[in-house]
């Protein structure tokens, strides 16, 4: 059997997420308390809402990769980044709640943004084409678990193998 080698790209692009978001300062304070990392959603759920907040979680949702016409690979590893916040409001308008939460969401976005994972890149051929960080929508609840305030983020990191074998 042959010798081989596994780069695990996917591992390092979660692994740069994960930096980023540790590394996001505001005002010369850590916009997030604790980062951490998960695959299941129930696991996610279970340890948002406990703990320093506010908190971000990345969930690794799978990877795809395809052949390229060059005989290359293009590749996606799709992830969700669950944020939670613990936001105390008193009556009836959530604003404060849903404000902090929409603060917090894109501060997520712009510290990945800022610290793109070093393997991310545009993907493409005549038929298809993939930006190298794709955010998906982000979906808010501020209502079912007061006083946390969660939001779930998708984004698509792509990138690039060599060939087939440098997975």
């Amino acid at each position: 059997m042959a010798e081989i080698t596994v780069a695990n790209t996917e591992w390092t692009i979660i692994d740069d997420v994960l930096a980023a978001l540790g590394e996001a300062r505001m005002d010369g304070a850590a916009v997030f308390a604790t980062v951490a990392t998960t695959t299941s959603q129930a696991q996610a759920a279970e340890c948002q809402l406990t703990g320093p907040h506010p908190k971000a979680i990345v969930r690794f949702d799978g990877a795809t990769d395809r052949e390229a016409p060059d005989g290359m690979r293009h590749c996606v590893v799709t992830l969700e980044l669950f944020i939670a916040a613990n936001i105390s409001a008193r009556g009836a308008d959530e604003a404060s709640r849903l404000a902090e939460i929409l603060r917090l969401v894109n501060a997520a976005k712009n510290a990945v943004e800022a610290a793109a994972p070093a393997d991310a890149c545009y993907c493409g051929d005549g038929a298809r084409w993939r930006n190298r960080l794709q955010w998906g929508e982000a979906v808010l609840d501020t209502a079912e678990q007061p006083p946390w305030a969660l939001a779930r983020l998708p984004l698509d990191v792509s990138y690039t193998l060599t060939d087939s074998t440098s997975h």
